[in-house]
């Protein structure tokens, strides 16, 4: 029975290994799989960045192919527009660009010498007629005629420019007289700078006060400053007060107005305190922001950096007169260089293309050049007023210019000084109160609240004194709630239960358990004690001493309101004795002589420096 029942289960064993090593076979085969496709997609990944890489470079080369191509497109545009806009130009303003540069030949001549007849004998009434809207052409006839001692001429030449633009007329004719007067004086010859303010006197006629241009500034500036000459009858001192007038007319809030200009530009001066000297003030008086307020703009009217030295340096400028001079002959450059408004558009044209040339077809850098250009120079309309303002507070202006400006506003100025001075000085209290709020202890939370008043310190010791017995008093209340009785109780029921159920272990531990939990309750007290001893301890000082400081601060700040008011005039800006300082004449640059070497003669060359000035004025004022 035993035999029949043995059954072999060895075949099965066998099959079941050959089963399991073909099942490693197929697991070591997959594995071999995953790597393989590891590394499949490890190439895919290489040869997709790969492909990325080169895609991009193919990329840059189209693009820079594609902006290559527009800059050569550009620049063989701008090479043939160029052609085009320079034709236009001899075409509508050949005559224009030639007289500048006849005009131009005659004032930088050193020597009337030097200029040739040939050059006088081409500038004929004809050259006047070919260019029939063109202000300068006359005057370039009226110069070369007064060169030549041809007074007819040069008086009809007069009336002709003026009629077409009296502003730059006279101008041009100001700052000639004004070189001619200067080149007489350095050879020690007699001048006349009559003329020169006759022409003065018709370009300040012709200004709008409500519509100035920076460079009157300039204008103005040279004037106070003597480089016209005396101006004996104040003719444009009267044109400068008149346009004040104007605008004080055409604005009944101009005063005011000028008033909250000056006062937003000393509002910017103020700078409050942010050192540890009035911090304890700040922390413990409810008025410190009035005693900032006053103390502050004292600060910023009288420190180093402040509004009087700010405009002291204006004022005390050192009047550069070689500078004014050489700065009012390059207005003069200018002035004859300049386009007219419809040569204006073709000349910006003929700059940009030449740009775009240049940059070899970038028309994008050529265009931000130009913009920029055209940015820098922008100069708007606005009134008198804010021109002298502008011209103040613009560090990068002439230190001349912004003297004369301030000179000129100095009664606004003055006023609007007074005002911010003045304005908190009201609110500076005479008394302060001092006060804080003691939120307590973290143990009793017994707090209270503490306030005084004090002038300038006088009654520290009170103050003091109060402080401390607050604190004394609120120690005393924390101390007071703190109570032994329960932490007694539990250690004499301890100990009693102790004694008492000793021979039971029981007991025992009972008993001494409660003796433990009443010195915790004893240990916990004596804890808190110390805490509140140490707290108020600490708090008294610290307030005290905060105490001290504001009281310090209060006093530093006094002493500074009553040695700011003590001061004569300390309210005050005084610019009345800080006038620009004028001269007789002054040496020109590179000044226009008087006379050719041989002819005309000195008498014929001294008369049109009057007369072909004055009868034109006089005409253009009827």
């Amino acid at each position: 029975m035993a035999d029949e029942a043995y059954i072999d289960l060895s075949p099965v064993i066998n099959a079941v290994r050959v089963v399991s090593d073909q099942v490693s076979n197929v697991q070591r085969n997959v594995g071999i799989a995953i790597d393989n496709q590891n590394i499949i997609n490890n190439n895919v990944n290489v040869l997709r960045e790969f492909t990325a890489r080169e895609l991009n470079n193919v990329k840059k080369q189209l693009f820079e192919m594609e902006r290559s191509a527009k800059l050569r497109a550009a620049l063989q545009r701008a090479l043939t527009e160029i052609v085009r806009v320079r034709q236009e130009l001899e075409a509508k303003f050949g005559t224009q660009k030639l007289v500048r540069e006849y005009m131009l030949g005659i004032l930088q001549a050193t020597d009337l010498g030097l200029i040739t007849k040939s050059t006088i004998s081409k500038c004929t009434e004809e050259l006047m007629l070919s260019a029939p809207k063109y202000w300068l052409a006359p005057a370039l006839i009226a110069l070369a005629s007064w060169i030549s001692d041809n007074r007819p001429l040069a008086e009809k030449a007069l009336e002709e420019a003026i009629k077409r633009d009296p502003e730059k007329t006279s101008l041009l004719f100001a700052l000639i007289s004004r070189r001619v007067n200067a080149g007489r004086a350095q050879a020690g010859k007699p001048y006349d700078d009559g003329a020169t303010f006759r022409w003065l006197d018709l370009y300040f006629e012709q200004q709008d006060p409500f519509k100035m241009r920076t460079s009157i500034i300039s204008f103005i500036d040279a004037y106070s400053n003597g480089v016209f000459g005396e101006d004996k009858n104040g003719v444009c001192e009267g044109h400068i007060n008149h346009w004040m007038e104007r605008l004080k007319e055409k604005n009944t809030n101009f005063a005011e107005e000028q008033k909250q200009y000056w006062l937003g530009l000393f509002d910017s001066f103020v700078v409050h305190p942010n050192d540890d000297r009035y911090a304890a003030l700040a922390q413990l008086s409810p008025q410190y922001n009035e005693i900032d307020q006053y103390i502050s703009r004292i600060a910023a009217a009288d420190s180093q950096s402040g509004i009087r030295n700010y405009l002291g340096e204006i004022l005390h400028t050192k009047v550069d007169l070689d500078k004014l001079i050489e700065d009012i002959d390059k207005q003069l450059i200018r002035l004859v260089d300049d386009y007219e408004e419809a040569e204006r558009p073709l000349r910006e044209e003929e700059e940009y293309l030449q740009l775009v040339k240049d940059f070899e077809g970038d028309e994008a850098r050529a265009r931000n050049l130009i913009e920029a250009k055209k940015a820098k120079m922008r100069d708007e309309d606005v009134n008198f007023a804010l021109r002298l303002d502008e011209a103040i507070v613009n560090k990068d202006a002439d230190p001349s210019a912004r003297k004369t400006a301030l000179t000129l506003l100095r009664p606004y100025i003055s006023e609007a000084f007074g005002h911010f001075i003045t304005a908190r000085k009201g609110d500076y209290p005479e008394t302060i109160e001092l006060a804080f709020k003691e939120a307590g202890d973290p143990v009793g939370h017994v707090g209270f609240d503490w306030k005084n008043q004090t002038t300038n310190g006088e009654n520290r010791d009170e103050m003091a004194g109060e402080i401390r017995k607050l604190y004394a008093d609120s120690t005393k209340k924390s101390l007071d709630k703190i109570s032994d009785e329960a932490g007694n109780k539990k250690k004499k029921a301890g100990t009693i239960v102790a004694i008492t159920l000793c021979w039971t272990i029981v007991g025992l531990i009972v008993g001494l358990y409660m003796r433990s939990q009443g010195k915790k309750i004893l240990a916990k007290n004596d804890a808190d004690r110390a805490t509140i001893n140490e707290y108020f301890g600490r708090k008294e000082r610290e307030k005290v001493d905060l105490l001290d400081k504001a009281l310090e601060a209060r006093a530093d700040a006094n002493n500074i309101v009553e040695t700011f008011q003590a001061r004569e005039g300390s309210e005050e800006i005084n610019l009345h004795d800080l006038d620009v300082p004028t001269v007789e004449a002054a040496p020109a640059a590179e000044p226009i002589p008087e006379e050719p070497v041989e002819e005309p003669a000195e008498e014929p060359v001294e008369e049109p420096v009057e007369e072909p000035a004055e009868e034109p004025v006089e005409e253009s004022k009827e």
